[in-house]
């Protein structure tokens, strides 16, 4: 009985940990500085573990693999990316690629 209660205390707790990240992460919007050529073109393209690296130095712990981008991003712009997250919870961050300035 004892031990039921402890493990189901553990996923109260952790799902309260996952609804917090949902709530703080949704809507966050996070800008990559690339490179870009004299055409448009861009010299590297944004891939989920660039994105998960930028969300983790903001302080959010998303696994690229919770990341739904279907293929890189290979231009400048405003871009809507579904966080998938455990106990089917969902955010939507807007991923900004912007020029690097020199």
């Amino acid at each position: 009985m004892k031990i039921s209660t402890t493990i189901e205390k553990t996923a109260e707790e952790e799902l309260k940990k996952i609804q917090e990240l949902a709530s703080g992460i949704d809507g966050f919007e996070v800008t990559i500085q690339v490179k870009v050529g004299e055409e448009g073109q861009l010299f590297e393209s944004i891939n989920q573990q660039k994105i998960s690296d930028k969300l983790k130095d903001s302080g959010f712990e998303v696994k690229k693999s919770q990341i739904d981008l279907p293929d890189p991003i290979k231009e400048l712009g405003e871009f809507p990316v579904k966080i998938n997250l455990e106990h089917n919870l969902e955010a939507e961050i807007k991923v900004i690629v912007a020029e690097e300035k020199i």
